[in-house]
């Protein structure tokens, strides 16, 4: 996702080229894969905070000193650098999500950074089933669809919204869109 690094090297360069992320969702570092080429000059770790069998087998395969994995958004070590969380095409799968979001919010982080997020844009939030196709696998999923002026007004009670980007997923979702944000503790306001 060419917005979310964008924001992540606009947080290490404010930071002196230091950085650490809490991919909450990040399954076994697809993300942090993606972007480490372009991280790579930089003081990067790279948290992922999963369920326990993607945890025990990125610790067995593929953690290292900036890659690592955790069992909770509690259990990640502290730096003394902004911490940036990070939810891509995640916090539209839990259960309640606006508890955790307000969980997450009191803890010590200096940015969220959303992504691949679904918002329907003038209706109130929406459950849905996601069902993958069979020929992928066979499951299905709940999914939120969050209100688009009411998820923004939660966010803003704790952080300050910087930037937002549209994605392009599509579902079969009337008046629905794929949304990232990146929000901050600071005055960094959008223009």
């Amino acid at each position: 996702s060419w917005p979310v690094l964008a924001g992540l090297l606009w947080i290490a360069a404010k930071n002196h080229g230091r950085l650490e992320v809490i991919d909450f969702g990040g399954s076994l570092g697809s993300g942090y894969f993606q972007m480490r080429k372009f991280l790579n000059e930089f003081d990067v770790i790279w948290h992922i905070v999963e369920q326990p069998a993607f945890v025990d087998i990125g610790k067995r395969e593929f953690e290292s000193d900036r890659l690592r994995f955790h069992f909770s958004l509690e259990e990640c070590p502290r730096r003394e650098v902004p911490m940036v969380l990070l939810l891509a095409s995640t916090i539209q799968y839990l259960e309640n999500p606006f508890t955790f979001l307000r969980n997450a919010f009191q803890m010590d982080f200096e940015y969220c950074i959303f992504d691949r997020t679904s918002f329907l844009l003038d209706a109130p939030d929406r459950i849905t089933l996601q069902i993958v196709p069979p020929d992928i696998y066979e499951a299905s999923y709940p999914c939120w669809f969050f209100n688009l002026p009411k998820f923004k007004q939660f966010c803003s009670q704790f952080m300050t919204l910087v930037e937002e980007f549209r994605n392009s997923d599509v579902w079969n979702v009337p008046d629905s869109v794929f949304m990232g944000m990146i929000y901050s503790r600071s005055k960094d306001r959008k223009e």
